[in-house]
């Protein structure tokens, strides 16, 4: 059933402006972990870290841009569920009928990412504290706001999606914000000898 409130978090805010800013600070972009793909989560490098919840972005993470989530990805997230780990989907798009062979919640939190309200919003209804959280997404901009809410941030390359060449040139200033911060980050990990898995 979809929650009256639910709306698109999509666009560009005063939060994502001040993410922004913030980015360029090493510890507002740092995630433990960067990977291929989200099939690569691996449960053993979580429970190194005391991690019991995850919350996971939902385009560019699990599914190209509104397109349906790739088998892999389905098949990792029912492991992991079945491996113990706490689970909700969080995305700044309305929910669709894409989500509803997930079995997991769908937070519809009025605060769009990278508000950290939102992802305290995902921490209640897992029921752990931050600390015990990691957020999986694509993102630094809106996904790497979960830092700041005291979660751990894990990056995914993002899922490219077949999009038509107009879509694709509407995007270009968000892709190549995604790709700058992405650089800057490793950038940030060579020089300061950060520890990524």
């Amino acid at each position: 059933m979809v929650p009256n409130f639910d709306k698109s978090r999509e666009g560009l805010t005063w939060q994502k402006l001040f993410q922004l800013f913030l980015l360029f600070r090493p510890r507002n972009n740092y995630a433990i972990s960067k990977l291929e793909g989200f099939d690569e989560l691996d449960s053993i490098f979580l429970e190194s870290k005391n991690i019991k919840g995850i919350i996971v972005d939902f385009d560019g993470t699990l599914a190209p841009r509104r397109q349906m989530i790739t088998f892999n990805n389905h098949q990792r997230l029912h492991r992991l569920k079945k491996e113990g780990f706490n689970i909700c989907i969080f995305s700044n798009m309305t929910f669709s009928d894409r989500y509803e062979d997930l079995d997991f919640p769908i937070i519809t939190s009025p605060y769009a990412k990278p508000d950290t309200r939102g992802f305290l919003d995902a921490c209640k209804i897992l029921k752990l504290p931050p600390k015990k959280v990691i957020m999986v997404g694509d993102n630094f901009m809106t996904d790497g706001g979960a830092i700041r809410a005291g979660l751990s941030f894990v990056y995914i390359k993002p899922l490219i999606a077949n999009e038509s060449f107009s879509m694709n040139l509407l995007r270009l200033p968000e892709k190549i914000t995604r790709w700058f911060f992405s650089w800057l980050s490793s950038f940030y990990d060579s020089i300061l000898h950060r520890e990524v898995f």
